[in-house]
């Protein structure tokens, strides 16, 4: 006892050298088993699970889901991207088709038509003493009077003038003449006009509206500086082209362009 008590740190120290020596003999054999069992394993080549292709399949349930998607969110009846509104009638609450469409915004252009400003030769006047004038009908489609805008006839004297134009020239004989020159007394461009061929020219536009949430209402031959009135609010028309109309909101000076076949812009 005497001796494990004087030496016992060198004798566990001998049993763990011990213990590492057996490890290190064994160690080489437990390797050649784990290497063989790896050999084993490569050489062993299962077959490889292939899933079948559903590329197509997907791509195909994928865009059908999107048509759908696409019908439901876009249909008139969705009410998550199309709100509508309700109105009260004797039968109770319904749905108001022009829900958000009040106002300028509910605008429609039926025609917009061109004005035109015409003068066309009539005839050949000579008097007792033998003094030749010459009779024409002037059509000023676009004047701000109505009562203005139906053929007048103007008579003038080669030389002479009127409140609409001056007669310059009278072309081929002055008792059946060809044709004629005419200056506007307007701007003072010259205009020519012949026997059977009148002066035509378009200058400016009138549009024909309606206004559906009021079945019925219709503004028609609408010109510039004229006035719709909708709802008790003022609207003037600022300009009438071939295809659009300009409307300028009195009350907030905003202004809101119609086109023919579309929905108007949004004031600005």
């Amino acid at each position: 006892m005497d001796f494990l008590r004087k030496h016992y740190e060198k004798v566990l120290l001998s049993i763990v050298l011990l213990c590492l020596a057996g490890l290190a003999a064994v160690l080489p054999f437990s390797l050649e088993a784990v290497q063989g069992n790896i050999d084993s394993q490569q050489r062993y080549n299962p077959r490889i699970f292939t899933p079948d292709d559903t590329t197509a399949g997907i791509a195909g349930l994928l865009a059908e889901d999107r048509k759908m998607a696409q019908v439901r969110l876009s249909d008139g009846e969705h009410n998550l991207f199309n709100p509508v509104g309700w109105m009260p009638t004797d039968r109770g609450l319904v749905k108001d088709p022009l829900y958000r469409r009040r106002g300028v915004s509910a605008f429609e252009i039926t025609s917009i038509h061109p004005l035109f400003f015409m003068v066309a030769f009539r005839e050949e006047h000579v008097d007792s003493d033998g003094d030749i004038s010459y009779s024409f009908d002037v059509t000023r489609q676009a004047h701000r009077k109505k009562s203005m805008r139906r053929a007048s006839r103007r008579q003038c004297e080669l030389g002479g003038d009127n409140e609409i134009f001056a007669l310059l020239e009278v072309k081929g004989s002055p008792r059946e003449p060809s044709g004629f020159v005419l200056q506007l007394q307007e701007d003072q461009r010259r205009i020519e006009v012949g026997r059977n061929e009148p002066f035509r020219e378009v200058v400016g536009h009138a549009a024909d509206l309606i206004y559906p949430p009021k079945p019925g209402l219709k503004f028609r031959d609408r010109r510039r500086n004229e006035t719709v009135t909708i709802d008790g609010r003022e609207y003037m028309v600022v300009v009438v082209t071939e295809d659009e109309v300009m409307l300028r909101d009195e009350r907030t000076r905003n202004q809101s362009v119609i086109r023919i076949g579309e929905s108007p812009e949004d004031p600005g």
